[in-house]
């Protein structure tokens, strides 16, 4: 325990004596941990948060297919609008569009 306090009391004065050193060292320990921080915050708000629903595994995603594009795509305004109309499955509908970030929501 008295080596451990001979080596703090060391690493001090070199620290006081190179002060450039000492605020450059201050400095990126501040960015690494900042930047750590903000990372994770995203990361915890995007991935690990549950949805804002109050029961997340019943939300379905529509999608439009056609045989000769594999790929599905999103439907339109007009379609939605059609789905909300007829449709008495569910309870609400939103639409968004993954392009234009626009959401409509009934």
């Amino acid at each position: 325990m008295v080596i451990m306090f001979g080596d703090l009391r060391y690493s001090l004065r070199q620290l006081r004596d190179a002060p450039v050193y000492t605020a450059m060292v201050v400095l990126t320990l501040a960015l690494g941990i900042g930047a750590n921080t903000a990372i994770f915050s995203v990361v915890k708000a995007v991935l690990l948060n549950q949805l804002p629903y109050r029961e997340p595994e019943r939300l379905v995603k529509f999608a439009e297919s056609d045989p000769a594009n594999s790929v599905p795509e999103t439907i339109d305004f007009t379609t939605a609008h059609d789905l909300r109309e007829r449709s008495h499955s569910f309870a609400s509908m939103s639409l968004f569009r993954d392009g234009d970030l626009a959401m409509v929501e009934q």
